[in-house]
């Protein structure tokens, strides 16, 4: 299970999505001079983006894909841009909420 959400789930489905957001910071950032008002300004930017295209979800689930981006993309901002980093940790959330699933945590 954790083979096919990293594998196929990450490396597949989301890395593309996590490259484009990344792209979206830093032209952001570019415009705005690379400052660090502009990275978070990108940061802010995209997760209201990345939350709107989670529109199916409802509003609690443009509000929650909206902050796990927020987080994603703080994230990526305070490593030092590392876009492993949000990978790994997507990953990471999107493993726990599948074994909760598994376990009948989840309602």
């Amino acid at each position: 299970m954790l083979d096919f959400e990293f594998g196929v789930g990450e490396g597949i489905q989301d890395l593309p999505h996590h490259g484009n957001a990344a792209q979206g910071i830093h032209r952001a950032a570019d415009a705005g001079g690379r400052s660090k008002f502009a990275y978070w300004a990108g940061v802010a930017a995209v997760s209201v983006l990345f939350g709107y295209g989670h529109f199916y979800k409802g509003p609690a689930g443009i509000l929650d894909s909206g902050m796990a981006g927020l987080i994603l993309g703080a994230a990526y901002v305070l490593s030092g841009r590392d876009l492993w980093v949000c990978v790994l940790a997507h990953g990471f959330i999107d493993t726990v909420g599948l074994v909760a699933v598994f376990l009948g945590w989840s309602s």
